[in-house]
């Protein structure tokens, strides 16, 4: 019935046009996909494929993953027989890899694995066996086997005659720099444009496998020494061979391999080669690629990152709307990062912590959810009440047994410490702050440096240290405030080279120095009033709320009640603006603890 049904409709819209939208599309597959095995019509089987491929299609672009998975994998039984392969070789080829893509982006691992299979015995040269790679290196990645889906990207890279190291050391990494400084000498940015393109299949085949694996080495504990040896690897084939696609890939790499040395202005310019290649070259997946390194690790060496929000949220649509939803997860995990760093409210950050989780479980990116969890739980602390505050347990995680499953995951990692280091700030754990500093691991360190998050993370460490140096005494004293002044000396670095959000973490972190070092009640008030005008004027609500606190308790430590009062007051309504009710409780309990002294 289904299936005469489903004829009834598509023959009525064939013979009217105007009335085929999408919506026919999806009842017609909908009603004759459960009775392939019923038709043996081929120019039926034929409109059907056609009909599947476009629903597919249409279900992508919804983030209807599963439903497009179904869509695919008809389109894939209908054509994957002998006949289809002898007489559309090619055709049927592109719709079973399609088909493998879709369901490894529905989380159907074994389904794609035998498309995989199947389109790498057909195949019969790199070009065609390409797609099928990359895909079952972008599988293991999703479920969260970051090593061993660099391993298998470096035993394919190797297939095609590259001579890559599993862990390149320092040496390596240096002799290929040396060669990529060498061919870039006395070249314009006009020049490194105007490459001729790259027509090698065996060389494109590396730039793209090569631009995937350096983002799961970049992730991996073990293997982050590998990411810059590929970049530097991309850069160097791009000018020996031609630019393509990935080219982009390549500068974003090399800009940030700038960052990290010092040279910040060569950085910025491969930031701006890396925007300006995205449109000469760059499409789909990889353009987004390409973008979001150079948000997340370039663009915000000369601006504030409220810039950066609105690029994000296109790299996210484009990315899910396109097939790279991985790529598109990041991106939004990255503006939600941003949005955090920015004290936008709360209550929508939550929102979309949990629409995006939602989204990693639907097409099982495993590796993206470990990521971005525990920035969701800071979240969830700062928003309710809790008798410890800074312990990271609840809905979204437990503290303890993420650390246990996750320590190989340099991003994960990352991004616990910096969520534990800002709610041990916030709710003045100074004591826990500087304990959880001393179990940030120094590749974790050197890999956020470069990052926008990085700015965060080390007003928080500075904030740590001269906090402590507070309460402590003669040399532990020297050593804490000797390593406060390293942090805002770090700060003010970015400063002088035009971040403006650095400015206002340097006014922060001066302001406690001060406190910290001098007497002077008036002079201190007047640099917590000029902090406090800082972040006010950056839109940093979160900081205003935290220092007019800071100020407040430095007042009543004093003496002076009237200002504590005020200053503690208002604190409580910028918190309330900022929508974290468990920090206004955690506020509102001290000013009621000192009442009580008082």
């Amino acid at each position: 019935v289904n299936m005469h049904l489903g004829r009834l409709i598509y023959n009525y819209c064939k013979s009217n046009i105007a009335e085929f939208d999408d919506k026919k599309t999806f009842l017609i597959v909908d009603l004759m996909n459960p009775g392939l095995e019923l038709i043996t019509d081929e120019s039926e089987l034929q409109n059907l494929t056609n009909l599947n491929i476009k629903a597919g299609e249409l279900a992508t672009k919804k983030y209807a993953f599963q439903a497009a998975a179904n869509y695919w994998g008809a389109a894939e039984r209908i054509v994957n027989n002998e006949a289809a392969w002898r007489d559309d070789r090619l055709r049927t080829l592109d719709i079973v890899s399609r088909a493998a893509e879709s369901s490894c982006n529905a989380g159907r691992f074994e389904e794609s694995k035998r498309m995989c299979d199947t389109v790498s015995a057909r195949a019969i040269s790199i070009s065609e066996r390409s797609p099928v790679y990359f895909l079952q290196v972008e599988a293991l990645a999703s479920r969260d086997k970051l090593e061993e889906a660099v391993d298998l990207g470096i035993s394919y890279l190797r297939e095609n005659g590259e001579k890559i190291p599993r862990r390149p050391n320092c040496g390596q990494i240096a002799s290929k720099l040396a060669r990529v400084q060498l061919r870039l000498l006395g070249k314009s940015d006009e020049d490194l444009l105007s490459i001729p393109p790259m027509v090698d299949e065996a060389k494109l085949f590396t730039m793209r496998l090569s631009e995937i694996v350096s983002v799961y080495s970049f992730f991996s504990k073990k293997q982050t020494e590998l990411s810059p040896f590929l970049w530097l690897h991309m850069a160097l084939i791009t000018m020996k061979y031609g630019s393509n696609r990935w080219t982009p890939c390549a500068f974003s790499g090399i800009g940030i391999l700038h960052s990290v040395v010092g040279r910040k202005e060569s950085a910025a310019r491969f930031g701006r080669l890396t925007i300006r290649a995205s449109e000469v070259y760059g499409s789909g997946h990889v353009k987004i690629c390409a973008l979001l390194a150079e948000i997340s690790y370039l663009r915000h060496l000369k601006n504030s990152i409220w810039v950066q929000l609105r690029p994000l949220q296109q790299l996210f649509t484009t990315g899910m709307t396109t097939g790279a939803v991985s790529v598109g997860l990041l991106a939004e995990l990255a503006r939600i990062q941003t949005g955090v760093c920015l004290g936008l409210p709360l209550t929508g950050i939550e929102k979309d912590c949990k629409e995006l989780y939602k989204t990693c479980v639907e097409t099982t990116k495993d590796s993206i959810k470990s990521i971005f969890v525990p920035l969701w739980q800071s979240v969830i602390n700062l928003k309710t009440t809790r008798s410890n505050p800074v312990l990271m347990r609840g809905e979204a995680m437990k503290e303890e047994m993420y650390i246990e499953e996750n320590s190989y995951n340099i991003a994960a990692m990352g991004t616990m410490y910096i969520c534990k280091m800002m709610l041990c700030c916030f709710f003045q754990d100074w004591a826990g702050g500087l304990k959880t500093m001393k179990l940030i691991p120094n590749e974790i360190i050197n890999n956020i440096s470069v990052h926008f998050l990085g700015m965060t993370l080390t007003l928080h460490m500075g904030l740590c240290c001269i906090l402590n140096a507070k309460v402590s005494k003669s040399a532990r004293r020297r050593r804490l405030l000797y390593q406060g002044r390293q942090c805002l000396s770090m700060l003010r670095k970015k400063a002088k080279y035009g971040n403006p959000d650095s400015a206002v973490y340097v006014s922060v972190l001066e302001t406690e120095l001060m406190v910290a070092t001098e007497r002077d009640i008036v002079a201190i008030q007047r640099k917590y009033d000029s902090a406090i005008g800082s972040c006010r004027d950056s839109g940093f609500v979160h900081y205003q709320g935290f220092m007019n606190e800071r100020a407040g308790n430095m007042f009543w430590e004093n003496g002076l009640l009237e200002q504590s009062r005020y200053y503690s007051e208002e604190a409580f309504r910028l918190y309330e603006d900022w929508e974290a009710e468990g920090k206004m409780n955690h506020l509102h309990s001290a000013i009621q603890a000192r009442s009580a002294a008082a």
